[in-house]
């Protein structure tokens, strides 16, 4: 098996971590569209607040995010068409997603989520809508691991220092020695055993996590940026010829960063043209 090279990933966690980062420029950037998803929030506050402390007691907030956020939407929109309180809720939040350029499936289960989120009682809310979820998600097979040890490196190497062993004629002129060359490096070969045994064992975890369906990818250090062009595609309508003399940098390449983003994120791009961006 090929040595694993770059990062281990849950599966799916490449696309939760895509839309938490798109979904953070809409927090921080885009206050009209907090203002109204804020507005749908003060709108169905009590029934949803209901929803999350009474209509389904004992679930845990992860529940409510990757990858199971969407099974959180289903219930609510099943609770929603027989509940006069939360009628309209799912479409009113459907339809800000859209109108702001989310044009997929997950957007309105993640906002949802958010509010979930929010409103708990098990996790009070300091105020402030976050469209950031608390990072409860995790593999529940590597947590065993972690409990069990079986994550913990543990070397185990035979060190002496002194003396070392001398390997020239005893009668040869000191001066004359060849100190790397004539003595055994005692400390360069622990080293090595050490390192050996860091990475036979570095080895047979990626093993272990490959083998329950993780992904590697390497750096990504241009995403920040290229997350950033698709919010301006997306969010504020701007083409690619224009986002590109904005940023100085060619066309095709602006293109090429937010179809792929766009694709991996389930997201459908506009046709419309350019339109003027109030700053």
């Amino acid at each position: 098996m090929a040595k694993a090279v770059g990062r281990l990933e849950r599966p799916g966690e490449r696309q939760f971590a895509l839309r938490k980062h798109l979904m953070g420029w809409y927090a921080v950037l885009n206050s009209d569209f907090m203002a109204g998803l804020s507005a749908i929030l003060e709108r169905y506050r009590g029934a949803l607040a209901q929803l999350a402390a009474i209509k389904f007691p004992g679930e845990i907030m992860s529940y409510y995010w990757y990858p199971w956020h969407d099974k959180g939407w289903a219930k609510a929109r099943a609770v929603a068409n027989g509940w006069l309180d939360l009628r309209g809720y799912p479409e009113e939040l459907e339809a800000l997603a859209e109108r702001w350029g989310l044009r997929c499936d997950w957007a309105a289960p993640w906002l949802h989520a958010c509010f979930m989120q929010h409103l708990s009682p098990v996790f009070p809310s300091s105020g402030e809508l976050s469209l950031i979820p608390l990072g409860m998600h995790t593999d529940v097979e590597s947590l065993f691991e972690h409990v069990r040890g079986e994550n913990v490196i543990r070397i185990e190497v035979r060190y002496q220092p002194w003396p070392p062993v001398v390997l020239r004629d005893p009668s040869k002129d000191l001066a004359k020695v060849d100190w790397k060359r004539d003595f055994t490096p005692a400390r360069q070969k622990a080293k090595e055993e050490a390192l050996k045994q860091l990475e036979q064992q570095m080895d047979e975890i990626d093993r272990r996590h490959l083998g329950r369906g993780y992904r590697l990818r390497g750096t990504e250090s241009a995403l920040a940026c290229h997350i950033r062009w698709l919010y301006h595609r997306i969010a504020l309508k701007k083409v690619p010829k224009q986002i590109a003399l904005e940023e100085s940098v060619g066309q095709d390449a602006v293109e090429k960063a937010i179809y792929q983003l766009a694709r991996a994120l389930s997201l459908r791009l506009p046709r419309n043209r350019a339109v003027s961006v109030r700053r």
